[in-house]
C-alpha cells in the first residue's frame, strides 16, 4: 500500500481529532451547562438532576462537567445519583426521566442532554403529574425547531448551527488557500433560550 504525504484540508464540526491538516469549529459545551445550572440555582433551584446522553460522548462529558462546576462553584453538595447516562433511541429521555423521578421525587430541576430526550421527559413528567414547571424546571440543549412546539415550550441551551457553518466555511477556505498553516480551533459560546419549561 503506497502512503501518501499528501492531505486534503479536512474542518470538522463539534467533533476533536487532532491531525495537522484538521481544523475545528465547536461549541463551548462546558460554559453552555455552566450558565444553564447557574440559571436554575439563581432562581432557587438545589436539587438538579441531569440526564446525561452516551458515556463516551465528548458533549456529554463536557456538559456534565458544566454541570458539575456550577454545583461546586455554588457550594452545593454533588450527589452523583442525579445524573443519570441515557442512550440514542428516541424515547430514551422519556425512560431516564421515569427512573431518575422514582428515585429522587424531591428534584426540582432537571438539565436534559439534548431537546430530543426533553421531549421524552416531559412525556415522563405528565404522565407522573409533574407540573412543568411549577414542580420541576427543565432545561435541554441544542434548539431545534422541535423545541419551540413542545407544550410547554422547552427552555434550552442553543448551538449555534448557522455560525457553525459559516465559521468551518471559512476555516476550509483560508485552509485551501494557506496550506502550510497550522490547523485552528474556534470555539462559540452557546446561549441560553428561557421558554416556558423554566419558570420566570
Amino acid at each position: 500500500t503506497q502512503v501518501c504525504d499528501q492531505f486534503n484540508p479536512v474542518v470538522l464540526i463539534n467533533r476533536a481529532f487532532a491531525h495537522p491538516h484538521a481544523g475545528n469549529v465547536r461549541t463551548d459545551d462546558f460554559t453552555g451547562t455552566y450558565q444553564a445550572v447557574k440559571q436554575l440555582i439563581k432562581k432557587g433551584h438545589r436539587k438538579i438532576g441531569f440526564v446525561l446522553g452516551l458515556p463516551y460522548s465528548r458533549s456529554s462529558q463536557l456538559r456534565h462537567q458544566g454541570y458539575l462546576a456550577a454545583l461546586k462553584d455554588s457550594s452545593f453538595p454533588i450527589e452523583g445519583s442525579w445524573a443519570l447516562h441515557s442512550s440514542a433511541a428516541i424515547d430514551s429521555g422519556y425512560h431516564t426521566a421515569k427512573k431518575l423521578l422514582n428515585r429522587h421525587p424531591d428534584l426540582t430541576a432537571m438539565v436534559i442532554y439534548n431537546d430530543v430526550r426533553a421531549a421524552g421527559v416531559l412525556r415522563a413528567c405528565k404522565e407522573m403529574a409533574y407540573d412543568i414547571p411549577g414542580k420541576l424546571a427543565i432545561v435541554s440543549h441544542d434548539n431545534i425547531a422541535l423545541s419551540s412546539l413542545l407544550i410547554p415550550s422547552l427552555s434550552t441551551v442553543d448551538i449555534p448551527k448557522e455560525e457553525l457553518g459559516r465559521q468551518a466555511i471559512k476555516m476550509m477556505m483560508s485552509m485551501l488557500e494557506q496550506p502550510d498553516q497550522p490547523p485552528a480551533m474556534i470555539q462559540l459560546t452557546p446561549q441560553l433560550i428561557l421558554r416556558e419549561s423554566f419558570k420566570s
